[in-house]
C-alpha cells in the first residue's frame, strides 16, 4: 500500500513501513486526497509543490550496506600552533580508534560518514558518548557530534548509520575517548599536597 504524508511517501508492506524519500525528488508535503492512478500504472500525487509522478514498479525498498568511518576530530579553543601540532597525532588516534586529550582540550567535535552515492539521501546517523550522554541522539543527516567540557575520564563514543527509509542499522563504529586529569588532580600532585 502506498501512502502520501505530510513528510513524503511511504510504502507499507507486510506491516513494515518504509519511507521512500531517498528515491529522489519526492520528499515533499502532500495534499490530502490528492492521488490518481494513470492508465499506464503511474501514480500521481498532489503536493504543495505541484504534481509528483511515480512509477511504482521502478521503486522498491532496498537493502544496501556502506562503511562508516571517522573523518576528523576538531578540538575547540586551540590556537593555530596547537592545532597544527595536534593534527598528525589526531590522524593517528582516529586510525587507532583511541583518542587521548589533555584536560584543557575537553571540548571537541567528532566527524564521521557513510557514503553510498545511490542512497546517500537515505542515510542518517545516531551517536552516543557513553558516560556523558544519557541516550542515543535523534537521527540526523549531519555527520558530526560536538561535546563541551567533558569531565576527565574514559568514554566510548558510538556512532551508527541508519536507513531513513526503514530505520535499520547499516553500520556501526566506536572510538575510545580519554580526557586526562588536570595536573593538580594527578596521583603525584596529591602525594605532594599530602606531604606538605
Amino acid at each position: 500500500m502506498w501512502v502520501s504524508t505530510g513528510k513524503g511517501i511511504a510504502l507499507i508492506d507486510s506491516l513494515r513501513v518504509s519511507n521512500l524519500n531517498y528515491a529522489g525528488n519526492i520528499d515533499k508535503e502532500y495534499n490530502k486526497s490528492s492521488f490518481a492512478r494513470l492508465m499506464n500504472g503511474e501514480f500521481v500525487y498532489g503536493s504543495t509543490d505541484g504534481a509528483v509522478f511515480i512509477m511504482p514498479l521502478d521503486i522498491s525498498t532496498v537493502d544496501y550496506w556502506t562503511l562508516l568511518r571517522f573523518t576528523g576530530l576538531t578540538v575547540d579553543y586551540q590556537n593555530v600552533q596547537e592545532e597544527e601540532s595536534l593534527r598528525p597525532a589526531i590522524h593517528d588516534m582516529l586510525a587507532d580508534r583511541a583518542v587521548r586529550l589533555g584536560y584543557k582540550y575537553n571540548s571537541f567535535t567528532v566527524s564521521f560518514e557513510s557514503i553510498n552515492y545511490r542512497f546517500q539521501r537515505d542515510i542518517v546517523y545516531q551517536h552516543i558518548l557513553e558516560g556523558y550522554d544519557n541516550d542515543w541522539s535523534k537521527p540526523s543527516a549531519e555527520g558530526k557530534a560536538s561535546y563541551t567540557k567533558v569531565s576527565p575520564g574514559t568514554y566510548l563514543f558510538k556512532v551508527r548509520s541508519l536507513r531513513r527509509s526503514d530505520g535499520k542499522t547499516i553500520s556501526e563504529s566506536t572510538l575510545e575517548v580519554k580526557v586526562s586529569q588536570p595536573w593538580w588532580n594527578s596521583w603525584w600532585a596529591w602525594a605532594i599536597f599530602t606531604y606538605l
